[in-house]
């Protein structure tokens, strides 16, 4: 059964998600017929990182099992409606010898509590994807396989690869591919037998020539690229976009920065002479982590549509369209000597619906994430909470010493 849209509106100030009594069903029918005009509602989130603090406020001291799911669970009605939904899988699921950082290995209850929150698909190409070795590759594979995720970037061996290395996706009548990369492992070599997809331009062409040549009807690509912590793209990213663009790529999203870079929806012409609205988000940011500094203490949702329409003369429309994006703040406190995580969408925080009671110091957090979330991605739009505002908040909190527990 699939999932059914989520209409996302603007109100000027930030974007509102509709009740599900509100949510519209797409299209009604045949699963997989394709009418004359089929839509896929699509949602994007960027890193799913496990640091110290969320493993322990996973982590159920009396019996040692895990329950990630509060920590998703306030984000669950952004992903689970929509028809399919992507992040980036940046930590391994290696079983047991649990680290956090500059290795990341987390229990498997990570990937349950994503595919409850209504996830569909994880990429691992990404710098930490060789953390635990080849063995951590081949278990995370195993058990996001197991969860019934389809997944990219990472192959248990060469004929996975062969196998899945074009993976045609096919919802309600539109095909598409999703292709991942990353610009490096850490240093790590990829052991023998497995497959990491790296940034090389002449692998990603080749990729992109094969899927068109399986005629699908969008190509997307996740780069794993980038300079932590910056908030605007360098030389390098926007050099790789135009090329991939050039290769006719629909949809580009990114991945590593930790912090939100601008997303761009614009008209570009292919090499195939093919002019349409493309987009890229360079960075989408941290979806979950543990990461308090300034802007990388949150990300966005970046959701658009997939449009297939059939016209008059009997020929074929493609198009990405309808780009909106809510942000996201990782709200953590401490409850009964552990501390609790949530994913807070801004505009269920500013509805005064957010389950929790904020202290001083976490609304001015929360509320210069905004701010500058706003000013980077929206700078022509109103701000709910100005700069002044703001100000204010950081004058009132006790001091960040004493007031980050809460």
């Amino acid at each position: 059964m699939f999932r059914r849209i989520i209409l996302i509106i603007s109100l000027g100030v930030c974007v509102s998600v509709l009740s599900a009594k509100q949510i519209i069903p797409i299209q009604t029918g045949i699963p997989f017929f394709f009418s004359p005009n089929t839509t896929l509602r699509m949602a994007a989130v960027g890193d799913i990182i496990v640091h110290k603090n969320q493993f322990l406020a996973a982590r159920n001291d009396t019996d040692g099992s895990f329950d990630f799911y509060p920590q998703l669970q306030l984000a669950k009605p952004l992903i689970e409606p929509v028809d399919f939904a992507i992040a980036n899988l940046e930590t391994t699921l290696p079983g047991k010898d649990y680290e956090f950082f500059p290795r990341f290995g987390t229990p498997d209850n990570l990937a349950v509590a994503l595919k409850k929150t209504g996830f569909d698909f994880l990429t691992h190409a990404n710098n930490h994807v060789l953390d635990y070795g080849k063995d951590g590759v081949l278990r995370t594979l195993k058990v996001v396989d197991n969860l019934g995720f389809l997944h990219t970037g990472a192959f248990a061996n060469r004929s996975e690869y062969n196998e899945k290395r074009i993976q045609v996706i096919e919802r309600q009548g539109i095909r598409f591919v999703i292709l991942n990369y990353t610009y490096g492992t850490n240093g790590r070599p990829t052991p023998k037998g497995i497959v990491i997809n790296r940034i090389d331009r002449k692998k990603i062409a080749d990729d992109i020539w094969l899927a068109r040549q399986k005629k699908v009807d969008f190509i997307i690509v996740s780069y794993h690229f980038g300079v932590q912590y910056e908030r605007l793209p360098n030389q390098e990213q926007k050099d790789l976009v135009d090329f991939t663009f050039k290769e006719g790529v629909d949809v580009i999203l990114g991945a590593h920065p930790h912090v939100v870079q601008p997303y761009v929806y614009k008209p570009v012409t292919d090499k195939y002479g093919v002019r349409k609205k493309r987009l890229v988000a360079y960075s989408l940011a941290n979806f979950i982590s543990n990461q308090r500094e300034r802007y990388r203490d949150g990300g966005m949702v970046l959701y658009f549509n997939l449009r297939k329409t059939q016209l008059e003369d009997g020929s074929i429309e493609r198009e990405v369209e309808a780009v909106s994006d809510v942000p996201v703040w990782v709200y953590t406190a401490e409850k009964n000597k552990k501390h609790e995580f949530h994913i807070v969408a801004l505009p269920q925080y500013f509805e005064k619906k957010f389950p929790h009671t904020l202290s001083k110091w976490n609304e001015f957090k929360l509320k210069r994430f905004y701010a500058d979330y706003r000013e980077l991605m929206h700078p022509t739009a109103k701000l709910l909470v100005q700069r002044e505002t703001v100000a204010k908040l950081e004058n009132s909190s006790s001091s960040k010493k004493s007031s980050t527990k809460n």
